[in-house]
């Protein structure tokens, strides 16, 4: 990690910002350290995502902890929606909702 630290350190503030993106059952099993490395990679202009959100409904309260820049919500619930399903478009909504009150992008 100290590479990695160093690395971002050398870049300046014009170049693209790097994003890096974790699936959501990494960050539920690894969420202390990402916390951790959430709080250093911020710092030097890097930022933290997360992919597949909403698989594990019942304990999406991490994202609140972590402060990612943005999540993805899993695909089996936007594929939902392209069927007309109603529950999955409520569900969507909800996930959206805690995102956007903690200003996190979905």
């Amino acid at each position: 990690m100290e590479w990695l630290y160093t690395i971002l350190a050398k870049r300046t503030r014009e170049e693209p910002q790097l994003f890096f993106e974790f699936k959501e059952k990494t960050v539920i099993r690894n969420l202390e350290l990402l916390s951790d490395i959430r709080q250093k990679i911020d710092n030097l202009g890097a930022a933290i995502g997360v992919d597949s959100f909403g698989q594990n409904f019942h304990n999406f309260g991490y994202i609140k902890t972590l402060q990612p820049a943005y999540v993805k919500i899993d695909r089996s619930f936007t594929i939902e929606i392209e069927k007309g399903n109603e529950d999955s478009l409520f569900f969507i909504q909800a996930l959206t909702g805690a995102a956007h009150s903690l200003d996190i992008l979905v």
